[in-house]
């Protein structure tokens, strides 16, 4: 018997949490008969390991797929669920739910499900060219644009560069200027200097 009083302390009992962690589909313009990736994460949020449990895919309120763990999951740890859809026009609702039957208990039980909405378009018109063709087709059509682009492309104007001639070795003066003769260049009447011009052997005044 307890004395009053006294309070008994119990240790919280240690439980696995799974939880839908992701659900995405790939692709924002869905159309009929598209093959969608679907991305479903599951993760151990408890403080015990979670055994494989069953995870279930609806559209709709349809189940679509159905998948288990591969193994336990420790706490924190996670697992991924890929797999693919033929989409269908329309509006479409994906629930993807992890331990459906609550086989296992729990620490919280409010997220063992996660959804998203999505919407698809008519079925894309069928191209007239085969897949090979269509592809060769887009791979010139860019050739053609790029030489296009090279072709019309303003190219810079090439650069001009001017040298200055350099005299030839034992030319007299400076670059086209020839030397000048004896007595060019005076003012008129101006005599010339003793012993200019004169023959050999003439006596200088």
């Amino acid at each position: 018997m307890l004395a009053a009083g006294l309070v008994l302390a119990v240790p919280a009992l240690a439980l696995p949490d799974a939880a839908i962690a992701r659900i995405d589909a790939a692709g924002n313009d869905l159309h009929e008969g598209d093959q969608v990736p679907i991305t479903v994460e599951i993760v151990n949020r408890g403080d015990s390991p979670l055994p494989p449990v069953p995870v279930v895919l609806n559209l709709n309120e349809k189940q679509y797929a159905e998948w288990k763990l591969p193994s336990t999951l420790a706490p924190g740890a996670g697992a991924t669920w890929s797999l693919t859809w033929p989409a269908v026009r329309g509006s479409v609702v994906m629930l993807a739910t992890v331990d459906p039957l609550n086989d296992v208990i729990e620490s919280d039980e409010s997220n063992n499900s996660s959804f998203i909405s999505l919407g698809v378009g008519e079925a894309r018109p069928p191209s007239p060219w085969p897949p090979a063709l269509a592809g060769l087709g887009a791979f010139l059509l860019g050739l053609l644009i790029a030489v296009l682009f090279q072709r019309l492309r303003p190219r810079p104007r090439p650069e001009q560069r001017y040298a200055l001639r350099r005299p030839a070795r034992g030319a007299a003066g400076s670059a086209g200027v020839s030397p000048a003769t004896p007595g060019e260049g005076r003012p008129p009447g101006e005599g010339r200097p003793p012993g200019e011009g004169r023959p050999p052997g003439e006596p200088q005044p």
